[in-house]
């Protein structure tokens, strides 16, 4: 049977049908696909002739197929999968697909490629489902992590199905990680062009990435090679699977200005901030005069005593989601008000929407040969309440909507004096797939959704540039897409315990992430888990009112001091780990394997909120992260999520993460304490694993400096 293996990985494809028949980490001794199972198809087409719909999977009707394995000069072993002469409906011979799948020397890591010709007269390709593994994977037995929502989720046990649509808030990384057992096996997209695609995991039923093809639905429109999937087995789980996807992320164009630290475009205000706030601006009439608006936010600046920035709603005559884009004229004085903030030292950010158009507004007529439509032509309509307008999502490869939101940002900083913009929902909503064909890019599917909104915010970066001033552009959710162009990320969305820091594990050092919005009403206990949590994950918190109970405030301050304290590692460096807890350090006898063997950390509940409504939220009462910083140092977090003292006995091996000196055992580390009020006095400790035991008292936040003695 022919087969790909290189002692780490085996795969298997049956020689009649070119589908799967093995799939092998041999590494870690896990069986994903093998007999019994059934063999699984590679891929799934989906063809149009209007609205006529065809799908043909592997093998295919009629299909010739061949299966040739060969091995190249660096020892890299090459499946070629072929069917040729497949039937479409009643078209003889109207489709050929050729698959690729590399598998180099010594990585666990096989590269999947598809290329799909069709030669029909009536049906054009318009999706394509690929790597497509039907009935795969097995209901409750794998974890599933996704980048979404706020830092990611993971699902233990999957049996629910999980699909999103990238790059939005439902999908904000071009991967996957399913893992079982201590081994992971990582799905993604090494897609440098940033096409329009969707997941979908169901177990039982299927798992696939699914392209929406260039010029979907045309005759005679197939696949030409894009971008390989990559599918990786590997010791760990999400996060394991989130530093491979790293390792090739920090090399792609959205990451191609290099780390924070080295981005003169990204205003340092933003990297000093330690907490945001968010304010409506009042209407006349309000109670809250615009004086006593600004007054309020400088006050809370104040009282929190670290670098602020205000989230600013409502400052537009026209009623919120209505009458896009005509923002101006502002709500009376607002430009006044704004400066006071500016000259206050905080950051001043406005809202405008960057993707969609009030079909109710005046303009709107002069602007629906921009609208993005569907393949009827037909502009494409989103209703959010009963109060808000009809929107029309904008096609960002369109110089009409360009050039709009590019004034209306240079009309904020210019005539408001505001040193930020917040574009809503750039990354945070997915394409609006673009049937137009007067707009010059390919229909419905490809990458011009992307390469649009990156042209609209290079302009956006030249504009301010050439005022000579800082300004931040943020928008909302943590899209990888924008990297480049947007400054900051707002990750707004209730929280949830089974979130995981993907997105911090990936682009901590690249990217900034901002928000920790939990209403007060649930008390301090809910309030502080959410807080901590999120601290120790690298957001800088807050986008809260500037009016918390004082206990709330208390808290947000003092991790807000620390974040101020700890820049190097939080907003510059990266998330590489966290503390093993373990049993007390006096009984361990054997550190390799207390690292092996984790303790039970006891548990902390609470009501959370949750879209308008409640739900319980359980965390570990004690919660850590391991941060390394640009000079190699290692910061070390621990927070106490409880209204309890702890004690925390714990472990970690430096030289995991690259400190220097650590490999021999009697070498020195230093052990800095860092504060709300900074650094104390560093504490001398001896080389090699490291066991450690800190008494944390209720909400007690612990945070350490380690570096090798000079």
């Amino acid at each position: 049977m022919p087969h790909l293996d290189n002692s780490l990985v085996r795969l298997g494809f049956d020689a009649h049908t070119g589908m799967l028949t093995h799939l092998l980490d041999l590494e870690g001794e896990v069986v994903h696909v093998a007999p019994p199972d059934a063999p699984r198809a590679l891929w799934k087409l989906t063809f149009h002739a209007g609205t006529d719909v065809q799908h043909v999977s592997a093998p295919g009707e009629d299909a010739a197929v061949s299966v040739e394995v060969k091995t190249d000069n660096a020892g890299t072993q090459i499946a070629t999968l072929t069917w040729r002469g497949i039937t479409l409906r009643n078209e003889k011979d109207a489709l050929d697909v050729v698959v690729t799948v590399s598998l180099p020397k010594a990585l666990a890591a096989s590269e999947w490629r598809i290329r799909v010709a069709n030669r029909s007269t009536r049906y054009g390709l318009s999706e394509v489902a690929f790597p497509w593994f039907n009935g795969w994977p097995e209901p409750n037995r794998y974890d599933l992590a996704v980048p979404w929502y706020n830092w990611g989720r993971n699902y233990k046990k999957v049996a629910d199905k999980h699909q999103g649509e990238f790059s939005s808030y439902t999908w904000s990384m071009q991967f996957f990680v399913l893992s079982a057992g201590g081994r992971g096996i990582s799905i993604a997209a090494h897609d440098s062009r940033q096409f329009y695609k969707k997941y979908v995991v169901d177990p039982g039923n299927e798992t696939a990435m699914v392209l929406l093809v260039p010029n979907a639905g045309m005759p005679g429109t197939g696949l030409d090679e894009t971008y390989p999937i990559v599918i990786n087995t590997h010791a760990g789980g999400w996060f394991e699977g989130c530093k491979l996807f790293r390792s090739w992320a920090i090399k792609q164009p959205w990451t191609a200005k290099g780390p924070i630290s080295q981005r003169s475009d990204v205003p340092r205000s933003l990297k000093d901030i330690g907490l945001w706030l968010i304010s409506s601006y009042p209407s006349p009439g309000d109670k809250t005069t615009p004086k006593a608006w600004a007054d309020e936010i400088i006050d809370a600046a104040h009282c929190y005593d670290v670098p602020v920035g205000v989230h600013i709603y409502q400052w537009h005559e026209i009623p919120f989601d209505n009458h896009y884009p005509e923002y101006f004229p502002t709500k009376p004085g607002f430009a006044e008000q704004v400066r006071r903030l500016v000259d206050a030292g905080i950051v001043a950010m406005p809202y405008i929407n960057a993707r969609l158009w009030d079909s109710q507004a005046k303009s709107y007529p002069g602007a629906i040969p921009s609208a993005a439509k569907d393949p009827a032509g037909v502009p494409y309509l989103e209703i959010y309440s009963p109060q808000s307008g009809r929107l029309v999502p904008m096609c960002t490869q369109t110089k009409l909507w360009q050039d709009t939101v590019v004034e209306l940002c240079r009309r904020i900083i210019e005539e408001v004096g505001a040193n930020a913009i917040y574009l809503d929902q750039v990354a945070a909503m997915p394409a609006a797939p673009c049937y137009d064909p007067t707009h010059g890019h390919t229909i419905g599917g490809g990458d011009h959704w992307h390469a649009g909104y990156r042209i609209m915010l290079n302009r956006i970066k030249d504009l301010i540039a050439r005022t000579g001033r800082e300004v931040v552009i943020t928008t909302e959710n943590p899209g990888d897409a924008h990297i480049d162009g947007c400054d900051a990320f707002l990750i707004w969305n209730p929280r949830a315990d089974d979130e995981v820091p993907m997105m911090t594990a990936v682009y901590s050092g690249y990217a900034l992430y901002f928000s920790s919005p939990h209403v007060t009403d649930q008390g301090l206990q809910s309030f502080v888990m959410a807080q901590g949590r999120d601290f120790i994950w690298g957001s800088q918190l807050g986008w809260m009112s500037p009016q918390l109970p004082q206990p709330c405030m208390e808290y947000l301050r003092t991790l807000g001091k620390c974040r101020v304290q700890t820049r190097k590692f939080l907003t510059y460096g990266e998330l590489v780990g966290e503390l093993v807890p373990i049993s007390d350090p006096s009984k361990v006898k054997d550190a390799a394997e207390a690292l092996a063997h984790p303790a039970s950390v006891p548990t902390v509940s609470a009501v959370w909120p949750w879209w308008g409504q409640i739900k319980p939220g359980t965390l570990p009462a004690v919660m850590s992260s391991i941060w390394r910083a640009e000079d190699g140092h290692l910061g070390l977090f621990i927070v106490n999520l409880s209204e309890q003292e702890r004690t925390f006995h714990c472990a970690y091996d430096p030289a995991r993460y690259g400190l220097a000196g650590r490999t021999l055992t009697d070498a020195k580390l230093l052990y800095t304490p860092i504060t709300t009020d900074g650094p104390g006095k560093s504490v001398q400790a001896s080389g090699g694993v490291q066991l450690r035991t800190e008494k944390l008292p209720p909400r007690g936040v612990v945070i350490y400096e380690v570096a090798p003695e000079s």
